[in-house]
């Protein structure tokens, strides 16, 4: 998740019109957990990224 900051920031503006940079050190981490959980919960560019529609083949060995 962390390797995708500009998207979780992005998310985080664009969806709950939150600066996430300003509240990092403010809020708990349950906070951010809790929020986390509804945008991959629902249709959010940050739940796409992670969970796309076309699930990968993994591959057979």
């Amino acid at each position: 998740m962390f390797e995708q900051w500009t998207l979780l920031v992005g998310t985080f503006h664009q969806v709950l019109h939150v600066d996430l940079e300003s509240v990092w050190r403010v809020k708990s981490w349950r906070w951010f957990a809790a929020r986390v959980k509804f945008l991959l919960s629902t249709d959010t560019p940050l739940a796409r990224y992670f969970a796309p529609d076309d699930p990968q083949e993994v591959p057979h060995e």
